[in-house]
């Protein structure tokens, strides 16, 4: 996922299902260009991944 899309979700009201390596996950925010920080919904950890990295549902 681009990073721009990555701010469309996170300013977006509606629920939108994300994933990291088939893991659901919550956009915390942007680190930077390619970083963003995320909870993983599963297990209440907190990760940085990259963007890149990120799938839609």
């Amino acid at each position: 996922m681009d990073i721009e899309r990555v701010k469309e979700i996170i300013e977006s009201d509606a629920e939108i299902d994300v994933f990291y390596h088939n893991a659901p996950v919550w956009i915390e925010h942007i680190v930077d260009g390619e970083t963003v920080s995320v909870s993983f919904l599963d297990s209440k950890e907190k990760g940085l991944v990259q963007a890149d990295q990120l799938e839609e549902s």
